[in-house]
């Protein structure tokens, strides 16, 4: 059986963050936190949902910790 992977989600300055927890994300965009197309008028609830029906196969989680500061890239 396949890991299920977590994407907790964020606001960083006006939009919904994705800090992904799948290390193919981080290989094909050089980074494991990508801004979504959510803006931060959308409750945390109505962006999982959304997020959910594209994507049902990952775990969704909000993360209000990362949501001041947030890293969107890291040196390897």
């Amino acid at each position: 059986m396949a890991k299920q992977h977590t994407v907790s989600i964020f606001i960083k300055g006006d939009t919904w963050m994705a800090h992904h927890s799948d290390p193919a994300i981080r290989e094909i965009f050089d980074t494991n936190i990508l801004p979504t197309a959510y803006t931060s008028q959308m409750g945390a609830k109505q962006v999982i949902a959304s997020l959910k029906e594209k994507n049902p196969g990952l775990k969704y989680r909000f993360d209000p910790t990362k949501a001041f500061g947030a890293v969107t890239w890291e040196a390897k």
